[in-house]
């Protein structure tokens, strides 16, 4: 009897998975489930070609519908899973569908953290993790809009600089004394504060954040712009968050999966119960180099790292031990 693959998660790791899966010779069913409404897409699009340009979203878009039919994949989108049965080997979907796996993959990636502050929920406060924020967020970069992004992270000073290149006139807001403070050395926090002021960006440091401020447009609340702990205001017309991302292992860890801070794999991409495997940013890894587990937030690794995973199902995988880079 032939087995049934089940993948949560129809990103960049998702898709992988279930391609590499097909492509190393396994003939059973693959099932690639996806909570969006759109095929499989690579995010880094999102924060920079999709917001610079008036393109459509397909320019992200890994593969067309057809490949995965081509490839025996059934796509299932806008679908979301909401229980995991270990026992019966079944995944109960939102509508109440029921479908059995042998062997399943948990790719569900991550989601951005919320920021804690007065006027966080009003309109004309973005955050950016799917095609949908990226779309709304690009309606906002008319020519002289005035955008402010809150944190000087990958995203904000991606989304900062192509709101600038659309003609916006753009502050960057970061906590820390520079930007991209967790990730990279003092020298190269310099050469990006200076990159974005040279191209007009306003990048303030050493700012905390203490409200979003609203003003009535129409009998409507919306943003007006962000007050710091010292009272300085800054205007806006929008305000773009991007504080960092959590993995999403909820579902995985309601099931009895072990997870800290993320879904707990061995180097083949096995949890704690042997028919299921994990892959991507809800995936904490074993690494040589570092000598304990470490969850990369990466389309290289949540690719890779798939590749290695749908390898493994088909008994052909070697430990996925990747020094991480970018």
């Amino acid at each position: 009897m032939n087995e049934t693959i089940i993948v949560v998660g129809a990103g960049q790791a998702g898709s992988w998975s279930a391609l590499i899966i097909r492509a190393e010779g396994f003939h059973g069913r693959v099932i690639l489930i996806g909570e969006e409404p759109y095929p499989p897409y690579e995010r880094p699009p999102l924060s920079k070609k999709l917001l610079v340009t008036d393109e459509n979203f397909e320019q992200a878009i890994l593969h067309g519908k057809n490949h995965y039919a081509d490839q025996r994949i059934e796509l299932r989108l806008g679908c979301r899973v909401d229980r995991i049965d270990r026992t019966e080997r079944q995944i109960r979907l939102s509508n109440s569908d029921v479908f059995s796996y042998d062997r399943l993959v948990i790719a569900t990636g991550s989601k951005v953290k919320k920021i804690q502050l007065p006027g966080a929920d009003l309109p004309g406060v973005y955050y950016l993790r799917n095609i949908d924020d990226s779309l709304a967020i690009r309606r906002t970069l008319a020519s002289e809009a005035r955008v402010v992004v809150i944190r000087g992270g990958y995203i904000g000073l991606e989304v900062a600089a192509a709101a600038r290149a659309r003609g916006c006139s753009v502050t960057v807001l970061e906590s820390q004394d520079r930007v991209m403070n967790r990730v990279v050395a003092p020298e190269m926090s310099k050469f990006l504060t200076t990159l974005h002021r040279e191209n007009g960006i306003n990048v303030h440091t050493n700012v905390e954040c203490a409200e979003i401020r609203s003003k009535q447009n129409s009998g409507a609340d919306r943003a007006e712009g962000v007050a710091s702990a010292d009272d300085t205001f800054f205007p806006a017309d929008a305000v773009v968050i991007g504080i960092g991302v959590s993995p999403r292992d909820g579902l995985a860890s309601a099931a009895g999966i072990a997870c800290d801070d993320g879904i707990i794999v061995d180097g083949l991409g096995r949890t704690n119960d042997p028919n299921v495997f994990a892959a991507g940013d809800a995936a904490r890894q074993p690494s040589s180099l570092y000598g304990r587990r470490i969850r990369l937030e990466s389309w290289q690794n949540a690719q890779n790292q798939a590749i290695a995973v749908g390898q493994s199902l088909c008994g052909r995988g070697v430990p996925y031990d990747a020094v991480p880079g970018f």
